[in-house]
C-alpha cells in the first residue's frame, strides 16, 4: 500500500464550530471513516442535561404558578436549554432557584456547586410577574452520554411531586461530513474527508473530536486480540495449589461454565460425560483424571489448557 502521508487539518473560526480534513485518502476511505465518526461524536460524547425536577407547589408538568407567566411546560423546557458543565468527581449534581418579586429569571439565578458551571447564564427560565410571587426550585443533573427517556430515570427515594425529565446528555449539536476528491501527485483518485462540528459549548471542539477518535480506535484494537475474553479482577494466580475450595466458590471466574469457554463439540462432551460443568470443577481435577474420560486425548488437553489461560488459569499437572 502506498504511502500517502495522511495528515489532518483543523480549523475553529468560532467557540462553538471548528473543521477537520483529513487528506489523501485511499478511495471510499473517507466515507467509511466519515460515518463512523459522525455515529460516535453523536452518540458516546459526554454531556449535562437534567434528570429529575421538583417546583415547590407543583404537583405534575401540566401545572402552572400563579404570577408566572410561563407554565410548567414552558419553564421545563427552557431549563433544558441550560447549559451546564461539571468538571470532576461524581456524576451528578443538584442546582437550586429561589427567587421572588417582579422579575425576569435567567440562568444566572441558579444556585450551583463549585465543581459546577453555566455556558450560557442568560437563558431565560421564566418571568414572574407579580411582586408576591416566589418560585423556589431543586433540579438534579447529571453527566453521561447519549439519550434517556423519562420512565428510565433513577426514581428511587424521590418524592411525589418530583418530575422526571427525557434527557439529551450529547453536546453535540451537529456533525456533518462530506468526501471531496484530492489530489497526490497527478493522480485524482483519492479522498479528502471534511467534517464540520458543531457543539453547545460545554465541551471544546478539539477535545470532543479527539476522544470520539480514542473510543472508536479502542473499540477496534479488540480485533487485533481475537478470542482473548477480559480477565476478572478477583481471577487468583493459575497454580492450582494456591487455590482452596472456600476461595474458589467466592471467585467469579470459577463459575463460568464450560460451554462458555467455546470449546470443540468433542472436548465439550468429553468434560459433560464426567459431570465437569464449571471452570472451578475443571482446575480442580487432575490431568491424569481426564485422560481417563472416553474420547478424551493430548489435543483435548491442549484445547482446553488453551482457553483456560485466556483466565491465567491453566489444568494441574497441565500444558501451561
Amino acid at each position: 500500500m502506498k504511502d500517502l502521508k495522511t495528515w489532518v487539518k483543523f480549523d475553529q473560526d468560532e467557540e462553538t464550530y471548528g473543521v477537520f480534513e483529513m487528506s489523501p485518502l485511499e478511495r471510499g476511505m473517507g466515507l467509511t471513516i466519515g460515518n463512523s465518526l459522525r455515529r460516535v461524536i453523536l452518540s458516546s460524547v459526554e454531556g449535562v442535561a437534567p434528570i429529575s425536577l421538583t417546583i415547590e407547589g407543583v404537583r405534575h408538568e401540566f401545572d402552572n404558578l400563579e404570577g408566572v407567566q410561563e407554565d410548567v411546560l414552558d419553564i421545563i423546557f427552557n431549563l433544558k436549554k441550560v447549559v451546564f458543565n461539571i468538571f470532576d468527581g461524581e456524576p451528578t449534581r443538584t442546582i437550586t432557584l429561589d427567587v421572588s418579586g417582579v422579575k425576569e429569571v435567567s440562568a444566572a439565578d441558579l444556585k450551583l456547586p463549585s465543581d459546577c458551571s453555566i455556558v450560557n447564564p442568560d437563558q431565560h427560565i421564566c418571568s414572574l410577574t407579580n411582586k408576591n410571587t416566589t418560585v423556589t426550585l431543586s433540579m438534579v443533573v447529571e453527566r453521561n452520554i447519549g439519550y434517556r427517556a423519562s420512565e428510565y430515570q433513577n426514581q428511587d427515594k424521590k418524592n411525589i411531586s418530583t418530575i422526571f425529565l427525557d434527557s439529551s446528555f450529547s453536546p453535540i449539536d451537529r456533525v456533518n461530513h462530506v468526501v471531496e476528491d484530492t489530489r497526490v501527485g497527478q493522480d485524482l483518485n483519492y479522498d479528502k474527508l471534511k467534517v464540520e462540528l458543531w457543539t453547545n459549548g460545554s465541551v471544546s471542539i478539539e477535545d470532543c473530536m479527539k476522544n470520539a477518535a480514542s473510543i472508536l480506535m479502542d473499540r477496534l484494537s479488540l480485533f487485533g486480540e481475537l478470542n482473548r475474553r477480559p480477565v476478572f479482577e478477583d481471577v487468583l494466580p493459575s497454580s492450582v495449589d494456591a487455590i482452596d475450595v472456600p476461595e474458589a466458590k467466592e471467585n467469579k471466574v470459577f463459575d463460568i461454565s464450560v460451554e462458555d469457554l467455546e470449546l470443540s463439540a468433542r472436548s465439550l462432551n468429553c468434560l459433560k460425560k464426567a459431570n465437569i460443568n464449571t471452570i472451578g470443577e475443571l482446575i480442580k481435577r487432575d490431568l491424569n483424571d481426564l485422560y481417563n474420560i472416553k474420547n478424551f486425548g493430548k489435543k483435548s488437553a491442549e484445547e482446553i489448557d488453551s482457553k483456560l489461560q485466556e483466565y491465567d488459569l491453566s489444568l494441574s499437572g497441565g500444558q501451561g
